[in-house]
């Protein structure tokens, strides 16, 4: 977990993995080959600030740190403001999911984004 404190206060945080990690949301274990950022989250006070581009510059420090050049961010098709900031980050879109739960009934698909 990278977090920050500003005042002995957590306002942010994501978490970063090099393993296999298990998406509930996908009900799926990922392997990536490269790092893994995930789950991350700013108060809404300090939003705006810098501090999500700056836990996702520590992560790449971190990530090319262990000799590993690929990093993965799982985010919520529904979630703009995230994917602004991944993409400001020059992440690059690979694909599309979609997954909703609705009283047991699930719906999922996935399609392939052509570049």
């Amino acid at each position: 977990m990278i977090g920050v404190f500003l005042n002995q206060k957590l306002v942010a945080y994501s978490w970063l993995s090099f393993q296999k990690v298990y998406a509930s949301e996908l009900e799926k274990c990922l392997d990536v080959d490269g790092g893994y950022i995930w789950r991350g989250f700013t108060s809404k006070k300090y939003r705006k600030e810098g501090i999500g581009k700056e836990m996702l510059r520590y992560s790449f420090k971190l990530t090319k740190a262990k000799g590993i050049h690929q990093i993965y961010s799982l985010t919520d098709a529904y979630n703009i403001p995230a994917r602004k900031a991944l993409e400001k980050m020059d992440f690059k879109k690979q694909r599309i999911m979609t997954y909703i739960r609705v009283f047991n009934l699930e719906k999922r698909s996935e399609r392939k984004l052509i570049k």
